[in-house]
């Protein structure tokens, strides 16, 4: 368990490791603002954040096992700008992100952890809502995502919405702020991580 602050720990078995917050500057550059929640993918703690005034994102990621801070990445061709809504989220142990322009919409999943080049994208098409948030996969072709704060399916190859019910949850009662829960057991001290 993690939390912000500093403390300096000696005792290997302790249950809590307080490390520093999110930092001001990781390999050089200027960290502005993160703006969206830490997501886990390889044994790091990933988040979006600015790198200047032109709103360029930039995923920056602490490493559990060095307690580091490292930036990631992002795609090359990945949309800039003010009115870009980019969001993180872990896709079966890939990570992956949600460009959304308004007029486009993009996923991104990087297939090799770290590599640029890795990065795979597929465009977006059907209804006009003001916000995606991918949650997780259903299959290959699948994607859950929180819409305006409803749940709603996108599949790939069909180009293909479908409403998600719950039941015993009236219709438009999800909010936005969805969290999806992939069980996982990371040891900050060996920095493998077990999958159950």
């Amino acid at each position: 368990m993690y939390g912000l602050g500093v403390l300096h720990w000696s005792a290997p078995d302790r249950c809590t490791r307080f490390v520093s917050s999110s930092p001001d500057e990781v390999n050089g550059v200027w960290v502005r603002g993160i703006w969206v929640n830490g997501v886990l993918v390889n044994g790091a703690l990933h988040w979006l954040a600015t790198e200047d005034s032109d709103y360029s994102p930039v995923i920056v990621a602490f490493d559990l096992s060095k307690e580091k801070f490292l930036e990631v990445p992002t795609p090359s061709t990945l949309y800039k700008g003010k009115h870009v809504m980019n969001n993180l989220v872990d896709l079966r142990g890939c990570l992956s992100m949600l460009s959304d322009t308004k007029e486009n919409r993009t996923f991104w999943m990087m297939k090799d952890y770290g590599v640029e080049e890795s990065w795979s994208k597929f465009e977006v098409k059907g209804p006009d809502l003001v916000e995606l948030i991918p949650l997780c996969l259903m299959s290959e072709d699948d994607i859950v995502l929180d819409a305006c704060g409803q749940l709603i399916v996108y599949n790939v190859r069909g180009d293909q919405w479908r409403d998600i019910m719950v039941d015993g949850i009236p219709s438009m009662s999800y909010r936005s702020g969805t969290r999806t829960f992939r069980e996982s057991l990371v040891s900050p001290t060996s920095g493998k991580t077990a999958f159950f």
